[in-house]
């Protein structure tokens, strides 16, 4: 295999194919509705009495997530295995998921906007999140390797 072809593939986006990545998606996913649930929820709309407002709210992250995620890298061996790299890519790639949805959002696809208070807000409290549950989803895969 060639130099360039070797380097193309290393960029490939990594989809989650693994079993362990799955489950790891799907926890992603998961966090994601539920900071954009309690936001909801904080703003006198709770996601259990509004389904479909809160559908049309979290879609546009969710397609964003689906997309960019891979592309960044969060489904790589290494990074589902290493706290400096799920951190890394975390806080590099969040940002980037989240005002990609934010834009999404903004179209007329989906209800609601994205002003820039609600991009950052979205930013800030998506990686408190988020990181908590990647870490404990680094620690547990590095635990299940071992044994």
């Amino acid at each position: 295999m060639t130099w360039h072809a070797r380097t193309l593939d290393r960029l490939r986006p990594r989809l989650p194919v693994s079993p362990a990545a799955g489950v790891v998606l799907v926890g992603d996913l998961l966090a994601v509705f539920a900071f954009l649930g309690y936001g909801l929820y904080s703003h006198g709309l709770p996601p259990w009495e509004h389904p479909a407002h809160a559908a049309m709210t979290f879609a546009p992250f969710a397609i964003a997530w689906l997309v960019l995620s891979p592309v960044v890298g969060l489904y790589r061996r290494e990074t589902l295995t290493s706290y400096r790299l799920t951190v890394a890519l975390l806080v590099v790639g969040w940002p980037a998921i989240s005002l990609t949805g934010g834009l999404l959002r903004s179209t007329s696809l989906f209800h609601g906007g994205a002003s820039p208070v609600f991009l950052l807000v979205n930013v800030g409290f998506g990686l408190l999140v988020l990181l908590p549950w990647r870490l404990a989803a680094v620690l547990s895969l590095r635990r299940f390797s071992r044994g």
